[in-house]
């Protein structure tokens, strides 16, 4: 065990299942404003008939623009932030952290999140150049962050490939990360 400041003592690691849980909490929260956005914005989206919806819509690349950076945000803002976690993380007590355990920078989690939030800009890309070579780039990519995730359950330190570029590391924590030590 690690004492870390403003997350208690650290466990290593937070192992392949207890990241899938916080990780489908983060869906979760994400994807209840996603949808609701997505409706109000776009409700054809919604009949999945090819008739009255293109995915190449101006509207449909800026939604999918928006939820993109929003995502990206989201994670690296409470990643890279004193808590080190998102809510979902936070629920599950684990947090990120640099390889001395120390608090990473917000261009370090946005670096590190790349499996969420690149195959959303590839698809954009794609999309505003109409090419099907990137809509293949698209589902590579989405491979890739898969299999970047996967890692985690195979190796010793439970590192994903995307911790292992950016030199960090998903640990357990003693205590629930609260916003309790932001005020004390």
């Amino acid at each position: 065990m690690i004492e870390t400041d403003g997350i208690g003592t650290a466990e290593l690691p937070a192992g392949f299942w207890r990241r899938v849980g916080a990780a489908l909490v983060d869906i979760i929260i994400v994807a209840i404003p996603t949808l609701v956005l997505r409706y109000l914005i776009l409700p054809e989206a919604f009949t999945f008939d090819p008739e009255t919806f293109d995915p190449s819509q101006a509207e449909n690349v800026w939604l999918t623009l928006i939820l993109t950076v929003f995502y990206l945000g989201y994670k690296a803002g409470f990643e890279s932030s004193s808590l080190r976690a998102t809510p979902g993380k936070m629920v599950l007590r684990i947090a990120v952290t640099d390889l001395e355990y120390g608090r990473v920078s917000f261009a370090t989690a946005a670096y590190r999140s790349w499996p969420w939030w690149f195959p959303g800009a590839a698809d954009i890309v794609g999309t505003l150049l109409a090419s099907r070579v990137l809509e293949w780039a698209t589902i590579g990519l989405t491979l890739a962050g898969l299999i970047a995730f996967l890692a985690v359950a195979f190796t010793r330190e439970k590192q994903g490939l995307h911790d292992m570029l950016a030199n960090c590391r998903v640990v357990s924590v003693s205590r629930p990360v609260t916003l309790d030590h932001l005020t004390s």
